[in-house]
């Protein structure tokens, strides 16, 4: 279960026609994200990460459909971003304490002391920007997206498969990205990677079974993936942080020292990250779909053949 929306229901039905099914699942994606803010029962922090997880499903969906949507339609890309940004400071102070809180388990005795004051100040700072964050207002704003969104027109033309030409589009936007990373591993360039597979990891989880590159084992490395990517992301964060804010660690030996730690795992992180990608990233995009004529089929092991993963035909 993911935020309040199982997993198995965002996928497309059987026999559900494509277009029918995504306009379905973008208008559930977005009330699910609207109904996470005004759950009470939740903690705030769990409430806005899980919103955010629905946004960003929803703006998978809006790729999948863009050429199939009207000019108009299009414009509520803009409403999703906007409301994701609005609730990304909240995000961002909560997963940046968090981090901080999760480097105490295992960390080396030294350190101790200078993440314990650096945990405290960033989940103090947390609070207040919770505090200070309008969840209602974008609650409001997306009680009226899914209105529209509900009735928005989409045309389909003679011959075109929407999801099959987003599978495409999406993994060849991943693999320039990750050999962009590889070139550049700048903290931006590993972050605009992540984004791209966690779109691939979305529709995939929406096709799921429809296609040879749909299967539950490569969603599952997908989002193995995309944590790697996001967990190097929130280390990168914390590290900006200590680099502004040395004091909030102690003295200024104390936040080199915890910078140059989190250094060190950000490189694992990323080696294990680019492992992975050459898995799931290696053939190249015309290969990648010419796999999607097949059905989906799983070795017995239980997982999908290493060219439906992305690995280069041997």
């Amino acid at each position: 279960m993911v935020g309040g929306w199982s997993e198995m229901a965002f996928r497309l039905r059987r026999k559900e026609a494509v277009g029918t099914g995504i306009r379905r699942l973008l208008v559930g994606a977005v009330e699910q994200a609207r109904d996470e803010l005004r759950d009470e029962a939740l903690p705030a922090e769990v409430r806005v990460h899980h919103a955010r997880r629905g946004l960003k499903r929803a703006r998978t969906l809006v790729t999948v459909l863009e050429r199939a949507f009207d000019a108009e339609a299009r414009d509520e890309r803009l409403a999703l971003r906007d409301a994701g940004r609005a609730l990304s400071a909240t995000r961002d102070a909560d997963v940046v304490a968090k981090t901080a809180h999760d480097l105490l388990d295992g960390a080396h005795p030294d350190d101790v002391a200078a993440l314990s004051r650096l945990a405290a100040a960033l989940t103090e700072r947390a609070t207040a920007q919770r505090r200070d964050a309008d969840a209602g207002a974008v609650a409001r704003a997306l009680a009226d997206l899914s209105k529209r969104l509900d009735a928005v027109s989409i045309r389909k033309r003679r011959g075109d498969d929407p999801l099959r030409e987003a599978m495409t589009m999406l993994y060849r936007r991943g693999r320039r990205a990750m050999e962009r990373a590889q070139r550049d591993p700048s903290d931006e360039v590993l972050h605009e990677w992540r984004k791209a597979v966690k779109h691939r990891m979305h529709l995939a989880q929406l096709a799921r079974r429809r296609f040879a590159a749909a299967t539950p084992a490569i969603v599952e490395a997908l989002d193995r993936l995309a944590d790697l990517l996001g967990d190097d992301h929130d280390l990168a964060v914390l590290q900006d942080v200590l680099r502004d804010e040395p004091e909030l660690a102690g003295e200024r030996a104390d936040a080199a020292r915890l910078e140059a730690r989190i250094g060190a795992r950000r490189k694992a992180l990323q080696a294990d990250a680019f492992g992975l990608g050459d898995i799931l990233y290696g053939a190249r995009p015309r290969v990648f779909r010419a796999s999607l004529d097949h059905p989906a089929p799983l070795t017995e092991s239980g997982h999908a053949p290493s060219v439906v993963l992305g690995a280069p035909v041997a």
